[in-house]
């Protein structure tokens, strides 16, 4: 619990007390926390049953709650970390006020949002890609498994294979290209038979001065 004093426009002094938890580092403090916000939401929605817009029930968000913690989301395989649930969650709760926003009503704007696979491509399967994909050795050096979901490779190692293979290729490029003893280039070779021009010249200028 912090406390700070606070000055008021008319000049009056106040003392604010801020109550602040940690992020949850763990799936039972996570859902703890969501639990919280739970109940809180529906206190808030049934002080204001004027509004039609208002149509969520109970039974709606533990269907929401209930997929998000399943094994489609949060209950994957390739568990996604607690920080990545809770910001995907807070995300989709703002994804949810901007469709009200519009004039979509509660219980329609949070059925969209659950079937919005793009949102949650992004939110959450591409983040899992991006931590299970990577990894660090021992000596420092990063690794990444391979296309085929295979073991953790060396990129290094990757790297200075796939140059000596294409130096390999290079070099046998090379070796297709040279035509073999006696084939015909298509090139028409001059036979030296004949005396050149310069020589021809030279010749008949040496006679000239002779005679």
């Amino acid at each position: 619990m912090k406390t700070r004093r606070k000055a008021s426009v008319d000049g009056w002094e106040k003392e604010e007390a801020e109550e602040e938890r940690a992020a949850p580092t763990t799936r039972r403090q996570l859902e703890r926390l969501h639990l919280v916000f739970r109940n809180t939401l529906l206190m808030c929605l049934a002080a204001f049953p004027q509004f039609p817009q208002f149509n969520l029930k109970k039974e709606d968000l533990n269907s929401f709650y209930d997929w998000f913690y399943g094994p489609a989301m949060g209950g994957r395989r390739s568990s996604p970390s607690e920080q990545t649930l809770l910001m995907a969650e807070r995300n989709a709760w703002r994804e949810v006020h901007e469709l009200m926003h519009s004039g979509m009503y509660f219980k329609e704007a949070l059925d969209k949002v659950e079937h919005d696979t793009l949102f949650w491509m992004m939110e959450v399967y591409e983040r899992v890609i991006s931590q299970h994909g990577k990894g660090k050795s021992k000596k420092g050096k990063y690794l990444r498994r391979d296309n085929e979901g295979g073991p953790f490779v060396n990129l290094n190692v990757r790297r200075k294979a796939r140059a000596k293979e294409a130096k390999e290729e290079k070099a046998k490029g090379r070796q297709n290209k040279k035509p073999p003893t006696g084939h015909h280039t298509g090139h028409t070779r001059i036979p030296k038979v004949f005396p050149s021009v310069g020589a021809i010249l030279s010749r008949s200028n040496t006679k000239a001065t002779a005679h």
